[in-house]
């Protein structure tokens, strides 16, 4: 048998993050755009023109963009803003997490090259868990 490795968990960070669709939909319907400007990169906003459940479309990313930044151990504060990173999706559907602008340089100072993501949807509630590594 081979050795067994070590993982390191200092080298990971990890994020959870749970929304309600309803809490989302309200919070839309007092705010409309401006939490769409607030939470959506100008590429998730083409997505959202164009999707047919905006309430679904707005709570992932919202659920993800929370998840990410627990798991860089910041929170959504100071100099991270849900603008920073986008959602999106490869030809197969997979979820793709892209870092914009200086977000870039956090993540290479960080030493974090991979960042896994899943997401579950239920009727009143979304799920999403990000890994760094």
């Amino acid at each position: 048998m081979g050795k067994k490795k070590n993982i390191d968990m200092n080298n990971y960070g990890i994020g959870i993050d749970i929304v309600c669709r309803y809490r989302i939909k309200k919070i839309f319907k007092k705010f409309g755009n401006k939490l769409v400007n607030r939470i959506l990169s100008k590429n998730e906003v083409i997505l959202f023109d164009k999707s047919v459940d905006k309430i679904s479309f707005i709570s992932k990313r919202f659920a993800v963009k929370e998840s990410i930044s627990k798991s860089l151990g910041t929170g959504i504060k100071n100099n991270i803003k849900f603008k920073d990173f986008e959602l999106l999706n490869n030809n197969i559907g997979k979820p793709i997490i892209h870092f914009l602008d200086h977000m870039k340089n956090i993540i290479f100072l960080l030493k974090k090259k991979y960042i896994y993501v899943s997401i579950t949807d239920e009727k009143k509630y979304i799920l999403a868990i990000t890994i760094l590594k």
